[in-house]
């Protein structure tokens, strides 16, 4: 019945007919892959986002960290403002040599108001001496190599009234590893500077430094500048002086990091500078610490700056010049953790700064 649908001669198709139906094939195999892939990339994405949280979670973990006795350090409530110690350790001298003893080179006090996104900072003078029960205690940057961070953070509290809730700690070649990592600075100083004990040698024009000479600025000591007829004068300021050099260079390196945070080479290589060249207390938590980053660099929140700490220069009975807390000191530091809006005649518009407040007649800008 059927041999009538049987074709004597075999149906053999043509090349056009084969070339089509591959071309279709593969344009619907195509598809497939397509489909498939863009459906996964939302999926990757995620995967990437939580596999960089896990790695900064290790790494921060990674960061040293110092036990600090009971006590010492103010416990803080859940979305309370609280104060976190930073010191800058020197490591070997300008001449090579290193003795092994941590010293406090420049020490910072900042004040973190999550909730009004405010962080404020204020120096503490690194030769400054408190006066209790009529005498004089040692400078402040002899208490953490004579007893830790507990003696620098108690004589804080005890002297300033100054809960101190975190510590951290980062030595020089941290310093000039962070600068490195955002990718130096661009900045112009108000006058060509240089200072013979650092190296440092910097023009008056805007120009770009590396953290080498980020590093040179923050350890001068000897400063000179260049006035108006072209000659070279040393800055007077000396320990003040070089405190507000140093706040105008963090500043620099937060408007820095505020735009590099998110690239991960930095990320990578500042994790790398914590975890090598940073000391911790041992209940800072990485979420607390990354709040911090990011409200340090957070160019839509609030930064108020707090300058120097007023002091004034005394001379002690054995002839060491030293520094002592000055007319409107307890008003600095009232404004240092006063409620936004509230902070009194110690504040400082950060809009201001370098004020006519200043006691150097340097400043660096950014530019």
């Amino acid at each position: 019945m059927l041999d009538q649908l049987d074709d004597p001669v075999p149906f053999t198709p043509s090349p056009e007919l084969v070339a089509g139906a591959r071309a279709r094939g593969s344009r619907l195999r195509r598809r497939r892959r397509l489909g498939i892939t863009g459906a996964t990339i939302p999926v990757i994405l995620v995967l990437a986002l939580l596999a960089g949280a896990v790695y900064v979670d290790h790494r921060l973990d990674q960061v040293q960290r110092v036990d600090v006795a009971a006590g010492v350090l103010a416990p803080v409530a859940s979305g309370a403002p609280f104060n976190v110690l930073v010191v800058g350790t020197d490591g070997p001298r300008l001449d090579g040599t290193d003795d092994g003893v941590r010293r406090s080179d420049s020490i910072m006090i900042l004040h973190v108001d999550e909730s009004g996104g405010v962080l404020r900072s204020m120096s503490l003078p690194r030769d400054l001496v408190f006066e209790a029960g009529g005498t004089t205690t040692d400078r402040l940057n002899t208490f953490l190599p004579s007893g830790g961070p507990d003696a620098l953070i108690t004589a804080i509290h005890d002297h300033l009234g100054i809960a101190i809730a975190h510590y951290v700690e980062i030595d020089f070649v941290g310093f000039e590893r962070i600068v490195d990592a955002v990718g130096g600075l661009t900045l112009q100083p108000s006058s060509a500077l240089r200072d013979a004990n650092t190296g440092l040698d910097l023009g008056a024009g805007c120009q770009h430094v590396d953290g080498t000479q980020a590093l040179q600025l923050v350890r001068a000591r000897h400063l000179e500048y260049q006035d108006g007829n072209g000659r070279w004068v040393l800055d007077p300021t000396g320990d003040i002086g070089r405190m507000e050099h140093q706040q105008d260079l963090y500043n620099l390196v937060l408007m820095q990091l505020s735009s590099r945070l998110a690239d991960p080479v930095t990320l990578n290589a500042l994790l790398d500078a914590l975890v090598d060249n940073a000391t911790i207390d041992a209940g800072f938590d990485r979420g607390t610490m990354l709040r911090l980053a990011t409200g340090a660099t957070h160019t839509d929140g609030t930064y108020s700056f707090v300058l120097t700490l007023p002091v004034e220069p005394v001379t002690t009975p054995a002839g060491a010049a030293v520094l002592r807390l000055g007319a409107g000191a307890s008003s600095a530091i009232d404004a240092l953790v006063a409620p936004v809006g509230q902070e009194g005649p110690g504040y400082v518009d950060p809009t201001t700064v370098p004020s006519p407040t200043r006691s150097s007649a340097v400043a660096l800008y950014g530019c």
